[in-house]
């Protein structure tokens, strides 16, 4: 009896250290999805595919 307590204590408190980092985690992702989703987010130009008129220099008309 007393061993299960114990293992739920220790569980408990393991839960309750990991639940900050896991809450700033989720406030990190969602912010970063209303970034994207109001247009605050531009690829990089290294993202740029390699075969693209873009890549290769021509303007487009």
């Amino acid at each position: 009896m007393t061993q299960e307590a114990v293992r739920a204590y220790t569980e408990s408190n393991r839960l309750n250290r990991e639940r900050p980092q896991s809450e700033d985690a989720t406030r990190r992702e969602l912010a970063e999805i209303v970034r994207v989703e109001q247009g605050g987010y531009h690829r990089p130009l290294s993202a740029t595919p390699r075969n693209s008129p873009a890549a290769h220099g021509a303007r487009a008309t």
